[in-house]
């Protein structure tokens, strides 16, 4: 059954090939530019890296693993198809380091390898879901050439009412706008999830109780072995690569799970019951506490680690102090079972209270991203949600209180 319209992420982990471990990164390095330039006429990509990990115990032979992730629209075979018609030289010449790769490889066989390695993606946010990345692009173009139609008449316009004004840019920019209607036409998928059940709500309430025990028992045991560690200043985190344009950050983190059935069930509750409230967040385009994500996403790992792929308009530092403000809650749902994270009990106290140790836990847990691209690096949330709202008054009724808004939604 082909995979439904919307947007979606695909997750690939592989095994790098002994001889290869400790080039591979290099070899990313060196086709991440035309890899990019490429992905640029790719119309399903919102997004796409490369990141690598280490192997639990040489597995397959490995002492490294790659991670390839994207954001994209639509079907996922016609991804694939899209990626390797785009891009198949340069991600041949990464892909062919990893073990399993066969030659001669072809658009199918490519195929067959990502869905091989794929990895289920939990709670998945994106922020304006259902907004297709030419559809983006467009609302974009149409934003500045709105402005600089604006700045270019503005002494004739200054004389005229807000709705008068607005209706002529309407006449004006029609078709534009109704390119950019017609680019972003899908099935929009935000409206499907459901509230919780009460049966959900007491699994998470009883998950709440049972992590304030074992909370608990790590602060005691830390006290007994003299492990815990007082705040201090942690080290920056890692900057962005070279030739990161725009606003636009990404952010690679792994981190392993506590030791105990009980941890990873429990993360896997949270992490099912937080993709219901994602796609509603989705919907609103943010996130309290979390407003900067472009988007967001987990990966569960066989071995039980926790991988965390996010893209920012922000810097990684601002958007950890932002959800320490507003989303420490939602921060220690989700890392309070893992190690390393700052103690915590029940969630809400301690854990992601301390920025300064949460800052070292990101520190530490940050994966290597060698390749990192954006269908749209200069565009953040905010931005995207304001773009898409001006082509929307442009073809919506008109009132004064609307072109209002309107104007200053172009002249922010």
């Amino acid at each position: 059954m082909p995979a439904p319209v919307g947007k979606q992420a695909l997750t690939a982990v592989f095994p790098v090939l002994a001889e290869s471990g400790l080039t591979i990164g290099t070899s990313i390095e060196a086709v991440s530019a035309a890899l990019c330039e490429k992905l640029t006429a790719a119309e399903s990509v919102h997004s796409a890296r490369f990141a690598l990990l280490d192997a639990r115990g040489g597995r397959n032979g490995a002492a490294t693993l790659l991670l390839f992730a994207t954001i994209f629209d639509g079907d996922t075979r016609v991804h694939l198809d899209e990626l390797w018609s785009r891009g198949g030289l340069e991600l041949e010449r990464v892909l062919g380091q990893c073990a399993g790769w066969t030659r001669p490889s072809t658009r199918e066989s490519f195929g067959r390898f990502l869905s091989a390695h794929a990895r289920p993606v939990a709670a998945l946010f994106s922020a304006q879901r259902e907004l297709t990345v030419p559809q983006i692009r467009a609302d974009f173009a149409l934003r500045n050439a709105l402005s600089r139609w604006l700045s270019e008449h503005d002494r004739e316009l200054r004389a005229l009412a807000p709705i008068e004004i607005v209706r002529r840019a309407g006449e004006r920019f029609g078709a534009a706008r109704a390119v950019a209607e017609t680019l972003g036409a899908t099935e929009t998928l935000v409206g499907t999830a459901s509230p919780l059940t009460f049966r959900e709500w007491v699994a998470l309430g009883l998950t709440f109780v049972r992590s304030c025990l074992h909370d608990l028992g790590d602060l005691f045991g830390g006290l007994w072995h003299d492990t815990l560690t007082s705040s201090g200043s942690a080290a920056a985190l890692a900057p962005e690569p070279i030739g990161t344009s725009g606003s636009w950050r990404t952010f690679s983190h792994v981190a392993e799970l506590k030791a105990g059935d009980f941890r990873r069930s429990a993360l896997r509750l949270v992490l099912r019951l937080l993709d219901k409230f994602s796609w509603k967040a989705s919907a609103r385009g943010k996130v309290p506490g979390a407003e900067a994500v472009q988007s967001a996403g987990f990966v569960l790992l066989e071995d039980g680690r926790l991988i965390f792929l996010a893209d920012f308009d922000a810097s990684v530092e601002s958007a950890l102090e932002r959800a320490a403000e507003r989303a420490r809650g939602l921060v220690g749902m989700i890392w309070s079972h893992t190690r390393g994270f700052p103690i915590s009990f029940g969630w809400y106290q301690g854990g992601a209270r301390d920025v300064a140790k949460l800052r070292d836990f990101a520190r530490h847990g940050e994966l290597r991203t060698p390749f990192r691209y954006s269908g749209y690096p200069e565009l953040g949330p905010y931005q995207i949600h304001d773009n898409a709202e001006i082509r929307r008054i442009l073809s919506g009724t008109l009132d004064d209180a609307v072109a209002r808004r309107l104007l200053s939604l172009v002249r922010d």
